[in-house]
């Protein structure tokens, strides 16, 4: 009797689901640069709900810390269907306004198609209705979008690929020639093999399209592993009239990054550094340091 109740199927049509499985990933807690950091919150099933920033005082200033935005994202049967961006009404109180609402649209095939954003507080509320379009490849990987808000006559439009490790690449690309003139764009990305915690269940798109302060570097949004190196050169070439190069000038931009990993492979500290460097017919003549911090990273490896 147990056996034949154990195989016993439901009603026509509704056979009983074998369970999902289960999946490990590393989860990102909190993002700490010092005199800010920033917080992540999740529900039962992983899903994004809020990301907060907040402020420390200076050193010896005495005070509390103070949280100056926060968004919250909400869902409807396990998708993300909208959001709301709060800001800091005044630095010395605690009060926040809603400063814009955001709805998520769907194809057929249940991709992210657009988000609309519209302002919700005080102003030319018309000025701040935006939009913001996403494309894919064949195996429902983000490859571009386009944001465009019609009232301010802006738009701005961003493309990438990716390599057979999953990890974001930009191509190169040349602008048209000018006068015997040309230039040239390349990108260089290099990734470790650890797992990208900021890629995790709806943390990428909906901070991408949602927060009002920029916390990754765009490599890290939909890439698998965490970038280390990042390398982006222009140089323009002029040409003689017999179509030889006699003269080529640009300048690359690099960053570097390593990470601090603990023993369940969750990062604990980066290390970030970048500088320039200026080249002359091939070869680099300076460089110029340009900056360098540390990102202290709170992380956690979770199943859902």
């Amino acid at each position: 009797m147990l056996i034949a109740a154990a195989c016993k199927k439901t009603s026509a049509g509704n056979e009983q689901q074998p369970p999902k499985p289960k999946q490990e990933v590393i989860q990102l807690q909190k993002i700490d640069l010092n005199n800010v950091y920033h917080q992540f919150s999740y529900n039962q099933n992983g899903m994004l709900t809020r990301v907060e920033s907040h402020r420390r005082p200076s050193p010896g200033a005495g005070g509390l810390d103070t949280m100056y935005q926060y968004a919250t994202f909400n869902y409807v049967n396990g998708i993300l269907k909208s959001a709301a961006y709060y800001a800091q009404s005044d630095p010395s109180t605690t009060l926040y306004h809603r400063a814009k609402d955001y709805t998520y649209i769907y194809d057929n095939q249940n991709r992210l198609a657009f988000v609309a954003g519209n302002y919700t507080g005080n102003g030319d509320i018309s000025l701040w209705k935006d939009t913001t379009y996403y494309f894919y490849d064949n195996n429902r990987r983000v490859t571009g979008s386009y944001y465009s808000n019609k009232k301010m006559d802006f738009f701005k439009t961003l493309s990438w690929h990716y390599d057979q490790n999953g990890n974001v690449q930009r191509p190169d690309s040349t602008t048209p020639e000018v006068n015997r003139r040309t230039t040239y764009f390349t990108f260089e990305r290099r990734y470790d093999s650890h797992i990208n915690p900021w890629k995790f269940t709806y943390l990428a798109l909906a901070v991408f399209t949602v927060f009002e302060e920029d916390l990754f570097e765009l490599e890290t949004k939909f890439s698998n592993n965490n970038y280390v190196y990042r390398k982006e050169t222009e140089i323009t070439e002029r040409k003689n009239s017999k179509g030889e190069v006699v003269e080529s000038l640009g300048e690359a931009r690099i960053v570097e990054q390593t990470y601090k990993y603990d023993k369940n492979n969750c990062i604990e500290v980066s290390d970030v550094a970048g500088f320039g460097e200026i080249i002359e017919n091939g070869v680099v003549t300076s460089r110029a340091g340009g900056y360098s911090h540390t990102y202290k990273i709170s992380s956690e490896k979770k199943v859902y």
